[in-house]
């Protein structure tokens, strides 16, 4: 599909080379004079570049790294803004470095969204939520995502949240119920915007036929809810795929994401933090899926029941059959019966992790190249010291530059996830750091 597209926007773009008195002939065409960009391969006897890293698994795109680098050994569209590239091509909508390439983040395509191929959606195929005044009236946004989603389905599967009020949206803390393919996107302008904050727990369950659902760029917030979980996938007879990135689940007092068999999961660059369980429940994070992506993620704060019996942080109570879990940082979650930060069902081997506090770490959780307790056994090349935090009061756990943090730095040049939850790139100055960011 992906050299298909590459295919398809050839033309388009040689166009708009000659417009700009470009010498090369094809951007596509490689030879030994004129090499691939990063991230493409020369595929002989084509002389054509095309993607040289696959997905991370069959069928399923690649969330976790930047579409290939589409720069032209020339120099490409020179670009100082990413509106610039966006009214050039759809294709190439990002600035970055100068020169117009695929979109890795939501905000880099105006009033749109970006796809997992780096092309922004269509316009027309996005619904607005926005709660000012007058909204909800004829031709108007939604005022709030319940009554969106009835909008949703073929031809209209995003919808992007802009609110107009701080306090973010909601309809008096009335779940959202999802069934059908859709993509919730919190508007912004920049990795450093803050997130769009929606106070209404999310429930997805009971499709009639399989459905992927994403969440992006949102604060899950259901604080007025009373005690309910911040996001809830259950599946039953047909297939649930569930994406969550670039988001925060925070103040939901039934905990914060509960995962029953829904699958694939991906969690990339979220914050799950501030949650409580009732009753025998966990805080924080319970997955239950055959396929999981867990990466760059915080899990902290979140405080489990007094008759709790799953961790208060990170629960695995079933081994996936594929797992990619990296680059988190689960600490100081607290419960009644340890282990508390991260407990899990069976032997789950797992890297790059910060998991502390002292004895909480579940002994099927089998972590190498990680920051974990003194007592935990199994892994390789783990660190036993507790990093220093900015303010874990406040849940900011970026690591201070401090010299006892420089022991976070490892030597390694290829990282299974390219960048940090800050959009920073790995390796950093120094190395790869343990846990969901890397060393300023």
């Amino acid at each position: 599909m992906r050299n298909l597209t590459l295919s398809l926007f050839a033309p388009a773009l040689l166009f708009y080379l000659a417009a700009a008195g470009c010498t090369r002939v094809n951007m596509l065409y490689c030879d030994s004079t004129y090499p691939c960009g990063m991230g493409m391969v020369c595929v002989m006897p084509q002389h054509e570049c095309q993607p040289g890293a696959g997905d991370m698994r069959p069928g399923m795109p690649d969330l976790a790294n930047p579409p290939p680098d589409l720069r032209m050994a020339d120099g490409g569209f020179v670009c100082t803004s990413d509106s610039q590239c966006a009214a050039l091509s759809a294709k190439l909508p990002a600035c970055i470095a100068g020169a117009c390439q695929p979109c890795r983040r939501n905000f880099q395509c105006p009033d749109s969204a970006c796809d997992d191929n780096g092309t922004c959606h269509d316009p027309a195929v996005v619904i607005h939520v926005n709660d000012g005044a007058g909204c909800g009236g004829a031709g108007n946004p939604f005022c709030n995502v319940q009554d969106a989603m009835a909008a949703v389905g073929p031809g209209k599967n995003v919808v992007l949240l802009d609110p107009s009020k701080g306090e973010g949206i909601t309809k008096a803390g009335s779940p959202i119920n999802i069934s059908k393919s859709v993509r919730i996107i919190g508007k912004r302008a920049s990795v450093a915007a803050p997130l769009v904050v929606l106070l209404d727990p999310i429930s997805i369950a009971t499709p009639m036929t399989p459905i992927a659902v994403g969440i992006e760029d949102l604060e899950v917030s259901p604080r007025n809810s009373g005690s309910t979980l911040g996001i809830f996938c259950v599946q039953s007879d047909q297939g649930i795929a569930f994406t969550l990135r670039w988001s925060k689940v925070d103040q939901a007092h039934g905990g914060g994401i509960g995962i029953q068999s829904c699958s694939p999961v991906v969690m990339i660059s979220n914050q799950i933090v501030n949650n409580r369980g009732i009753l025998a429940s966990y805080g924080g994070v319970l997955i239950s899926t055959q396929d999981l992506t867990l990466l760059n993620n915080v899990i902290a704060n979140n405080l489990g029941s007094g008759l709790d019996t799953l961790a208060a942080g990170l629960s695995l109570p079933t081994t996936p059959a594929a797992t990619q879990i990296a680059f988190n940082t689960v600490v100081n979650n607290d419960c009644a019966t340890p282990p508390c930060n991260l407990k899990c069902g069976q032997s789950l081997n797992m890297s790059y992790m910060i998991a502390q506090k002292d004895g909480t770490v579940g002994a099927n959780c089998n972590l190498s190249r990680s920051v974990v307790p003194v007592d935990v056994n199994g892994g390789t090349m783990n660190i036993k010291i507790m990093p220093d935090f900015v303010d874990p009061t406040q849940f900011d756990y970026h690591p201070q530059v401090t010299a006892k943090n420089q022991m976070l730095l490892l030597m390694d040049d290829k990282p299974v996830v390219g960048y940090d939850l800050d959009d920073n790139p790995r390796p950093g100055k120094g190395g790869v750091a343990i846990g969901a960011y890397q060393l300023p």
